[in-house]
């Protein structure tokens, strides 16, 4: 969930699984799918299922719609995207472990020798981007400080 200062809560384990399988789903998920893809890499009881499903709701993550008369089904609806967890991930293992350092995770990454002339070609690319998007920033602050 997202704190008042726009901050998406890091997720136990546990739950983190239960959110990359209704991710993988189609949207809404329904408990029974989220149990049989669960079980197939975590034993897990129903109740267990229920209790991080529960937890999920109240910290925002997922919105749990209830259809007909009983609670024989459930649609689970992803309210923080993938994307939005896995970057908000990546700004604080980045934080945490290289100090907020790009430099240093990119050297980190590049010194490994496992790296291939792919990748490297690929992270250039992700650069030149990433070059591209800062030129057309300044760019346009630039102008628009010229025009006050």
């Amino acid at each position: 969930m997202k704190t008042k200062s726009g901050v998406i809560q890091r997720l136990p384990e546990a739950e983190l699984d239960i959110m990359m399988i209704i991710w993988r789903l189609e949207s809404p998920a329904r408990i029974s799918q989220i149990y049989v893809e669960m079980s197939k890499s975590h034993p897990v009881t129903k109740a267990t299922l229920h209790t991080l499903l529960a937890r999920l709701d109240s910290r925002g993550f997922i919105k749990t719609e209830y259809h007909g008369s009983t609670l024989i089904y459930k649609a689970f609806y992803t309210l923080v995207s993938e994307e939005e967890y896995r970057a908000a991930e990546t700004v604080n293992f980045l934080d945490k472990i290289y100090h907020g350092s790009r430099k240093r995770l990119v050297a980190s990454l590049i010194g490994d020798e496992s790296i291939t002339e792919k990748d490297i070609s690929e992270l250039s690319s992700i650069l030149d981007k990433a070059q591209k998007r800062l030129e057309k920033n300044a760019s346009a602050k630039s102008e628009k400080d010229n025009h006050k």
